[in-house]
């Protein structure tokens, strides 16, 4: 971000109306005091200028800053895909193979796609898997079992629109399918 833009977030920012609504408070309060013109006027210009000036210092400081959030479209699922198979490789029963369901943002909506990886080196996986998203109440949002072969070491996603983006947690199986 350029300095000329920092300056127009600044000085046009809706928070400036503070500054207007002090000095006007300021210039009503002269008045009704009934101060020399010269005074109010003065007076007036001081009170302006020291709002405006104390007001752009913390939208300073708003604008400059970096945002915390990540984007949800800049998410490396390669990643994600890591770190889920690093915190359930003790808990999972197929130990190798991981799911996940990334909520990204495209053409300003929000939507839930879902990716699964072959962690094993050696080992497809042919039967299907189980994903499940909850809310914050432990109630489940949405249910559903795909079909899925995966090569050994490969990701795919599965699923483009999982539904709402917005959940607190997901849970995943793997099902192999019987060779009998």
């Amino acid at each position: 971000m350029n300095t000329l833009d920092i300056f127009k977030q600044i000085i046009f920012s809706q928070w400036q109306l503070i500054t207007v609504i002090f000095t006007l408070v300021a210039i009503f309060a002269m008045v009704i005091g009934r101060y020399p013109l010269k005074t109010t006027i003065r007076a007036s210009i001081s009170a302006f200028i020291i709002n405006f000036l104390f007001v752009s210092f913390f939208l300073y400081f708003d604008v400059t800053a970096e945002p915390q959030v990540q984007p949800m479209n800049e998410i490396d699922i390669d990643e994600r895909l890591l770190e889920v198979f690093e915190e359930n490789k003790e808990r999972a029963t197929n130990k190798e193979l991981v799911a996940l369901v990334q909520p990204i943002q495209k053409d300003g909506t929000s939507k839930a796609e879902v990716y699964v990886k072959n962690f094993h080196d050696e080992w497809d996986f042919y039967g299907k898997v189980r994903i499940a998203t909850f809310d914050e109440d432990e109630k489940m949002i949405k249910d559903q079992v795909f079909q899925v072969s995966l090569e050994s070491g490969e990701m795919k996603k599965i699923h483009s629109d999982f539904g709402n983006a917005i959940f607190r947690w997901f849970r995943y199986e793997f099902y192999p399918e019987d060779n009998n």
